[in-house]
């Protein structure tokens, strides 16, 4: 199967994934849109051909069960290490959420990574500010999760 084949059937999952996820307290929060960029110490994420980073955000306030994860589509410029979360799939501004990051094939489920950044394993929090656009920074190598 081609590159542009696997891109798209990607995409296609990605949508349908966030869309199906934006029912679950959809009317309760109020969401704000954010991008970002995935970087080992700077630099964007080396990924192998064919392989893409997933981006998704977890809430990890244990009082909070009604919140929906968020997978970050690939954007459209780079689909290995860049990310877009539109509005109406996008993050609560002052809940905190864990950073879950898997490095992975277009065509399989296998990850990279191996589990370092999974959900019981990842270092990564972040808290959105109250603003649309913001830009979230995710650098592997450091240790660090930037919001612009």
């Amino acid at each position: 199967m081609s590159r542009r084949a696997l891109t798209w059937q990607l995409v296609l999952f990605t949508v349908t994934v966030l869309v199906s996820s934006t029912g679950c307290g959809g009317g309760k929060y109020r969401f704000v849109s954010a991008k970002g960029r995935v970087l080992d110490y700077g630099n964007p994420v080396k990924v192998g051909k064919d392989t893409y980073v997933s981006v998704r955000f977890q809430s990890s306030d244990v009082n909070v069960i009604d919140l929906p994860d968020r997978l970050a589509m690939p954007a459209a410029e780079d689909l290995s290490t860049t990310w877009v979360l539109a509005k109406k799939s996008g993050l609560v501004p002052g809940r905190p959420y864990k950073v879950v990051l898997t490095n992975q094939a277009f065509s399989g489920n296998n990850d990279f990574w191996n589990g370092k950044y999974s959900f019981d394993s990842t270092p990564f929090t972040v808290t959105p500010k109250d603003q649309d656009d913001q830009e979230i920074i995710i650098d592997v190598g450091n240790g660090t999760v930037t919001v612009k």
